[in-house]
């Protein structure tokens, strides 16, 4: 979905009536965790990287309660995560203590998160992707995603190292803090909820460990027990934590209990269409979507800027529908790649790039 341009419309408003200020348990997590939910997830981000719009985040308080609504347009239906136990799963082993796993499935590709849920914390262990014809991707993380209680105004931080190509590597810092309160509002109901502020700094050095930039951003989360939770990546080079903000990315998701049937949408999509990837700079992998209205013979490929083939993505035939590929550029260094589309006779490209 193409939205540059467009400015996206939401409304943070004080309530004259303090309502009850939430909180989070470690079992109030756990319910949307666990086994047997199934996430789905809608996204949208700008199809050059840029900004999507604007949006009021509200601002920090103790004191007002405030009202969080969605932005005024229909998020992409892109991803279905299925919560599974690790003993299902290939990798229980590498991640050991994981109490329940975060499975997302595409035409060539798996993708498993693996997490450990305490009384008083949540910690996301580590990712394992595999990929047709590609050895597995495992890494490991060991950061602190949540902390328990989560109360308005409790800060945590978190640490995550990430190793790339050719030696070199970054740090990630966040500081995360239950900054607000309020409720998160739709159209037919609204739930309470609280804002996660993350601000992360990322470090990233040489393979001689020389730092060689470092990067501030802020991302907000709503989440409420009844299994909504709502984020925006803020973007521009202005990071505030208040008021009306420039914006990379909206994630909005549902969580719903298994039905046995596993699909994307309940419509065919009316376009041929090809999806800017997303995260885009990416390190190591990348998530590239993409609709066909109708089935046939389908070939997605990446290419270097010399036109040549680096990776099949997939070669067949492939049914009508939304598909979403995880792409791993592990094995290549840094630079601009294209990824092309080809289908019954018609043919669409990207521009993406890989950053280490």
């Amino acid at each position: 979905m193409k939205m540059v341009g467009r400015v996206l419309l939401a409304f943070v408003i004080p309530l004259a009536v303090s309502s009850a200020q939430t909180s989070f348990s470690s079992t109030d997590v756990q319910s949307i965790f666990g086994i047997g939910k199934v996430w789905h997830q809608y996204w949208v981000g700008n199809d050059t990287g840029g900004s999507v719009g604007t949006y009021n985040i509200g601002s920090p308080s103790a004191s007002n309660a405030q009202v969080w609504s969605l932005p005024g347009f229909a998020l992409v239906d892109t991803t279905l995560m299925y919560l599974v136990s690790p003993a299902s799963t290939p990798f229980p082993a590498d991640f050991p203590g994981a109490t329940v796993v975060q499975q997302s499935s595409f035409p060539t590709a798996t993708s498993f998160e693996y997490y450990r849920f305490t009384p008083d914390s949540m910690v996301n262990l580590g990712t394992a992707d595999t990929m047709q014809g590609v050895s597995p991707i495992l890494r490991t993380k060991n950061r602190v995603e949540l902390l328990f209680p989560a109360t308005l105004g409790s800060t945590f931080a978190s640490r995550d190292y990430q190793p790339g190509g050719g030696g070199w590597w970054s740090i990630q810092m966040r500081t995360n803090t239950w900054d607000a309160y309020g409720t998160l509002s739709f159209p037919l109901a609204s739930y309470q909820t609280m804002r996660l502020k993350t601000r992360k700094i990322q470090y990233q050095y040489n393979n001689l460990g020389v730092l060689q930039s470092q990067d501030t951003s802020y991302s907000f989360l709503w989440p409420t027990k009844e299994g909504y939770i709502f984020e925006v990546n803020e973007g521009g080079t202005q990071q505030v934590d208040s008021g009306t903000v420039n914006v990379l990315a909206f994630q909005y998701t549902v969580v719903t209990m298994a039905t046995g049937v596993q699909k994307v949408r309940e419509t065919l999509p009316a376009e041929f269409r090809l999806s800017q990837n997303y995260p885009n700079p990416f390190n190591p992998s990348t998530r590239i979507s993409y609709s066909l209205p109708s089935g046939g013979f389908t070939v997605l490929t990446v290419h270097n800027i010399l036109g040549e083939r680096v990776a099949t993505l997939f070669d067949g035939v492939q049914a009508a529908g939304e598909h979403s590929v995880t792409f791993s550029g592990s094995n290549l260094s840094s630079g601009v790649y294209f990824y092309r589309l080809q289908h019954n006779g018609q043919i669409l490209t990207r521009r993406m790039v890989l950053l280490k």
